[in-house]
């Protein structure tokens, strides 16, 4: 993707959430640059897990996650060690 678009966090996003931080092999490393993966930030489709009907055809549900540098804030989730 050269975009994102940034979604409001709900009770079908908080669960889909929950479940990819449950399932390993929902997660790929993320991409630094067009030609370098970044090796400790994740990427998690999670499209399958929320329902979507309001939103154009297609529309993909992406979630990233990296870890938390010295002084980061932990928005999401108090017990990870990641910055999402």
């Amino acid at each position: 993707m050269t975009f994102f678009v940034s979604a409001r966090a709900t009770a079908g996003t908080d669960a889909a959430i929950a479940a990819a931080r449950c399932d390993p092999r929902r997660w790929i490393a993320a991409v630094a640059n067009p030609n370098q993966r970044h090796p400790k930030a994740h990427v998690a489709e999670l499209t399958d897990l929320v329902d979507l009907s309001g939103r154009p055809q297609r529309t993909p549900l992406m979630f990233r996650r990296e870890p938390l540098h010295p002084d980061a804030q932990r928005s999401l989730f108090e017990s990870e060690n990641f910055r999402c």
